[in-house]
C-alpha cells in the first residue's frame, strides 16, 4: 500500500438485480465507510436514450422496489495491461434512491444504495415482545431474526457479537421499536458491562463469497491491522503517496469531554449515587484514567496533545444522565457497577474529535479499504519529511476510522480519515 500503481485507468463492475453489467457506463462512483456507519455507495451512470432506466424501471424498480430490495453488486479493480489486477472484490448492497437527469435524448442515472444489515435492521414490525437472555443474546436473537433470516435469499448473513455480563433470565420488551433503535437502546448505555468496558462499535463487511456481516463488538476486542505507509515529502513530490491533506484539531472538546459524571438513585437499596458520594471517584466519573482498555496509536509528545489534567474537584465535567437502573434486579448487576455506561460510551466515542486528518491516496483496492471492521482500531503510518529534511509533527502512526473512494473517468482516488488520541493518554497502543 503507498505504492503508485502501474495502471491508470479504474474499471468499475456495477450489476443491478443480477442483469449485465452497466459498469462501463459510468461517470462517477463513490464509495464511503466510516466507525458505526455501515457503508455507502453512490452511483452515477450515462444513460444515452434512456435505455438502462428503461429496461431497470419496466422490469424490476416498479414493480418490487417497495416490496422487497434491490440489490446491487458492484467491483472496482485497475485496469490496463498488468499482470496482476488489483479488485476490491465484489460487494453488495440495495439500492435506496434513484435519480435521473438529462434531457429527451439521454442524461445520467443515479442510485444510492447502503449495505444490507443496514437495509434490515431499519425494517420493523411494530413488534412488542420480549426477548430473555443478556444484552449479548438478545442482540443476537435480534440481527438472526431481522437480518439473517431475512436476507437469506440475498446470499444470508453472519453476525459477530461480544460478550457482556448479566442474568440469562433478563427480559428485555422491544417496546414497538424498530430493530436498529432497539439495539441502539441496548448499547447506549451498555459500555460498562462488556469485558474491557470501552464503547461498542457497529459495522459491515464482507464480500459476497463471506457473506454480509454485522459486528457488534467492543473497542477494545475488535482486532487492529495495518493500513500501511504513506509518505509526504516537502523536497520529493514524485515521491509523494499523498495527492492532498486535510488537518483538523479540537481543543475546544475538552470543555465538555474533559471528564464526563453522572448521578441516580438505586430503586434497591436506595443508594443514591453522586459526584458528592463517590469519593473514590470510581462509579460516577468517566475519564481517561479509567479507560485504559481503549486503542490509540503510539506517537511522542511532539506529535500529539497532552491529555488534560483532573483532580478531586472537577472543573471543565459534564453530567451525562445515566439510564434508570432495572429496579427489579433482574440484570443481575449492582446499579453502581453500570450507571457510567452512557456517559462512558460518550467519552470514548468524542476522543476522534480531538485531532483529525483526512489524507488523499491514489485508488486504494486492498481489501481493508472495503471493509468497515478494522476502522477504528487499526493504524497507518505517514512518514512527513519537512522543507529541512526533518519529520513534520503530522509524521508518524494514525488511528484509520473512515475511507471514501471517488472514481471518475479522469482517475481513482481515495480519502482515508484519521485520528490521534492524546500522546499520553492511557490506551492499548496499536501493534
Amino acid at each position: 500500500m503507498g505504492e503508485p500503481k502501474v495502471t491508470s485507468k479504474a474499471l468499475l463492475y456495477l450489476s443491478i438485480e443480477d442483469q449485465e453489467d452497466v459498469g462501463f457506463e459510468y461517470k462517477s462512483f463513490e464509495w464511503m465507510s466510516f466507525t458505526n456507519g455501515g457503508y455507502v455507495v453512490r452511483a452515477e451512470i450515462n444513460d444515452p436514450g434512456w435505455n438502462i432506466l428503461r429496461q431497470y424501471a419496466t422490469e424490476e424498480y416498479l414493480s418490487s422496489g417497495r416490496k422487497k430490495p434491490t440489490k446491487v453488486v458492484w467491483e472496482l479493480e485497475w485496469g490496463g495491461s498488468t499482470a496482476e489486477k488489483k479488485k476490491t472484490g465484489k460487494h453488495q448492497g440495495f439500492i435506496v434512491d434513484l435519480d435521473a437527469r438529462g434531457v429527451n435524448k439521454g442524461g445520467t442515472l443515479e442510485f444510492i444504495a447502503v449495505d444490507p444489515p443496514s437495509f434490515w435492521l431499519n425494517a420493523g414490525d411494530s413488534s412488542g415482545k420480549v426477548y430473555e437472555g443478556t444484552a449479548k443474546d438478545v442482540i443476537e436473537k435480534v440481527i438472526d431474526e431481522y437480518f439473517i433470516e431475512k436476507n437469506a435469499s440475498y446470499g444470508g448473513g453472519a453476525r459477530v457479537v461480544s460478550e457482556v455480563g448479566g442474568n440469562k433470565k433478563m427480559k428485555w420488551p422491544m417496546m414497538r421499536m424498530d430493530p436498529k433503535t432497539f439495539i441502539s437502546s441496548i448499547l447506549d448505555w451498555s459500555a460498562s458491562i462488556t469485558d474491557k468496558k470501552t464503547n461498542w462499535i457497529v459495522s459491515s463487511g464482507g464480500s459476497i463469497e463471506e457473506k454480509p456481516t454485522i459486528w457488534v463488538r467492543e473497542q477494545g476486542e475488535r482486532p487492529s491491522r495495518n493500513y500501511g505507509v504513506y509518505v509526504m515529502d516537502a523536497n520529493t513530490p514524485s515521491a509523494n503517496d499523498i495527492r492532498n491533506f486535510q488537518y483538523l484539531s479540537d481543543n475546544f472538546v475538552s470543555v465538555f469531554q474533559k471528564q464526563l459524571t453522572t448521578q441516580g438513585i438505586s430503586a434497591i437499596s436506595g443508594k443514591f449515587y453522586d459526584v458528592v458520594t463517590d469519593q473514590e471517584q470510581k462509579q460516577v466519573y468517566v475519564r481517561d484514567e479509567n479507560t485504559s482498555e481503549k486503542k490509540k496509536p503510539d506517537i511522542t509528545a511532539s506529535q500529539g496533545f497532552a491529555k488534560p489534567t483532573t483532580g478531586k474537584n472537577p472543573e471543565w465535567s459534564t453530567a451525562i444522565m445515566a439510564v434508570p437502573q432495572f429496579n427489579a434486579g433482574d440484570l443481575g448487576i449492582k446499579y453502581g457497577d453500570y450507571i457510567d455506561g452512557r456517559a462512558r460510551g460518550m467519552f470514548l466515542n468524542m476522543l476522534n474529535l480531538v485531532m483529525r486528518i483526512k489524507i488523499s491516496v491514489s485508488g486504494e483496492p486492498d481489501p481493508m479499504f472495503s471493509d468497515s471492521h478494522y476502522l477504528g482500531v487499526s493504524k497507518l503510518k505517514i512518514i512527513w519529511l519537512d522543507v529541512d529534511g526533518k519529520p513534520y509533527f503530522l509524521d508518524g502512526d494514525w488511528l484509520v476510522y473512515g475511507f471514501h473512494h471517488q472514481v471518475t473517468r479522469s482517475g481513482w482516488w481515495t480519502d482515508i480519515y484519521c485520528a490521534r488520541l492524546d500522546y499520553d493518554a492511557n490506551a492499548v497502543p496499536i501493534g
